[in-house]
């Protein structure tokens, strides 16, 4: 939906193929709210950059798991 750039009341209506305009009211318009582009930017790389800290935690502790079960692992031989 693309809505006019002016603010003010406006009335809209919707076709439907071969059927006839059916109104749908009236909309008032404002002024949009300021919004800052950047913190949307840069929440967006604060998020990606933490989930890459914590894949990477991830990992590193699975690797030393793997190293801590594997000397964990006692092997005895018994004289027969």
């Amino acid at each position: 939906m693309t809505l006019p750039d002016y603010v003010g009341d406006v009335t809209w209506t919707l076709q439907m193929g071969m059927f006839g305009p059916q109104p749908l009211g009236a909309l008032t318009l404002d002024e949009p709210p300021a919004t800052n582009p950047w913190l949307w930017g840069s929440l967006r790389w604060l998020a990606m950059s933490l989930t890459a800290c914590l894949v990477a935690v991830a990992l590193a502790d699975a690797a030393v798991g793997r190293r801590r079960a594997r000397r964990d692992v006692v092997t005895t031989i018994e004289p027969a």
